[in-house]
């Protein structure tokens, strides 16, 4: 079942029942085949902010891979505006990519040292022929140091000279060069102190206020995307748990899972947290719920029964067979 998003907007990104599975050695001559995705849908539509949360593994990144035609699924369709991804041409694939940028999650990594920050800016200009003299080519570069609270005096250094926030902000004005419809942030500020991330946040905020920009965050930071994000998705283990809009799934979670999340979340409020075995613990049986053994909600159904993702009450989506109450 599709996140419930506002329809009146185009969609950009979608996936429809995607589901992929990889190959693992586990011997000699044997393999295990692992599910990253299990039947994942969403939609990202125009000018919307959609965040995909959940711990290290749940498939959240190799999602993203297939939205950005980097992966192929093994079931199920990746579309971009209503097209599938994998049968795009080459034009229409690099249309694709003009359209559809990324931050990544290391700044200095994915920032090539040996050129300057206005070299690196002004490289997908040049591969997508959209500046035709230097002169246009600089004044691009500044202007888009600008947008990101840079001044063009910056476009002369090289990476290792600017601090890890800088280099965020280098790597965010790269992705605005072509102008994109969507930006994936995949875990883009976890890499940064906790003041330099609050900044971050409010830049990429202010960014889409200003210029109608959609995203797709990846991250395990309920906070972040909170702030930053119109709606949530709820992964665990190859799988969409819950959805809605943002403040309602943290204000109210439906799922056990979320609410696991959001006690992981540090607080200076004394609370009594629920006894929740250990992250992945033993691993999932393949039978029934892939939460159940860590649930304190847990059902005899739920050993059985895999719940579907279903709406529980209006922009609510929740696979469980015992939700949380809701409580607004």
């Amino acid at each position: 079942m599709l996140a419930v998003q506002n329809m009146n907007s185009e969609i950009i990104l979608e996936a429809e029942n995607v589901g992929k599975v990889y190959e693992l050695n586990s011997g000699l001559l044997d393999k295990t085949r692992v599910a990253a995705l299990d039947g994942v849908s969403l939609r990202i539509a125009q000018g919307r902010a959609h965040g995909i949360v959940g711990e290290s593994g749940c498939g959240k990144t190799t999602l993203a891979k297939i939205l950005l035609g980097l992966e192929r699924q093994d079931s199920g369709r990746a579309l971009f505006r209503g097209r599938e991804i994998s049968s795009l041409s080459t034009k229409d694939l690099l249309e694709m990519r003009r359209q559809v940028q990324v931050v990544f999650q290391d700044p200095y990594s994915s920032l090539d040292p040996r050129m300057t920050a206005g070299e690196i800016i002004a490289e997908p200009l040049a591969v997508h022929g959209l500046c035709r003299g230097q002169g246009e080519k600089e004044a691009e570069v500044s202007r888009l140091l600008g947008l990101v609270g840079l001044s063009s005096e910056h476009a002369g250094r090289y990476p290792h000279e600017f601090s890890g926030g800088q280099r965020q902000r280098i790597g965010i004005a790269r992705a605005l060069a072509l102008k994109p419809k969507l930006i994936v942030a995949d875990e883009a500020v976890s890499a940064l102190d906790v003041s330099i991330q609050a900044q971050v946040l409010n830049l990429l905020k202010e960014l889409r206020d200003r210029l109608g920009i959609a995203y797709l965050a990846i991250s395990h930071d309920l906070a972040a995307v909170r702030f930053l994000c119109d709606d949530i998705s709820v992964m665990y283990l190859g799988r969409l748990v819950e959805s809605g809009p943002a403040e309602s799934v943290i204000s109210s979670p439906l799922h056990p899972f979320t609410k696991l999340l959001l006690d992981s979340v540090p607080s200076t409020e004394k609370r009594d947290l629920p006894e929740l075995l250990p992250e992945q613990d033993e691993g999932w049986d393949g039978r029934g719920c892939r939460f159940k053994r860590r649930c304190p909600r847990r059902l005899p159904d739920c050993d059985g029964r895999a719940p579907a993702l279903e709406i529980k009450s209006d922009n609510r989506t929740a696979a469980c067979l015992n939700p949380l109450p809701q409580t607004n």
